[in-house]
């Protein structure tokens, strides 16, 4: 799976480990040259972080609260980026669901 979903008519979802890479990648944040970094410093394991970062792998309501914890930022915060992106998932596969179905009449 992507981390970046995007429907037909041009929306885009993000899975919470974009933001994550982005925040890895940032010059600004100087915490983390690496997933390994990101890792160690998060104390998630590094499989699962790099499976989160590529969007194998939801945010579970644990993962959210190690990020909040490390990064100061909410357990919601996180939580929520990943409904937005369930959300968008199923509607993108429902709609192509529609379609197939229309298709196959």
């Amino acid at each position: 799976m992507a981390n970046i979903l995007r429907s037909k008519d041009g929306k885009l979802y993000f899975h919470p480990g974009y933001f994550i890479l982005d925040w890895i990648n940032s010059p600004e944040e100087d915490r983390f040259n690496s997933i390994a970094q990101f890792s160690e410093f998060t104390g998630i394991d590094l499989p699962i972080a790099t499976s989160i970062i590529n969007g194998n792998t939801d945010v579970t309501e644990e993962i959210a609260q190690m990020l909040s914890d490390s990064l100061g930022t909410s357990k919601g915060y996180w939580l929520n980026l990943q409904r937005q992106f369930d959300t968008g998932k199923e509607e993108i596969e429902f709609l192509e669901s529609l379609k197939q179905n229309k298709e196959n009449k």
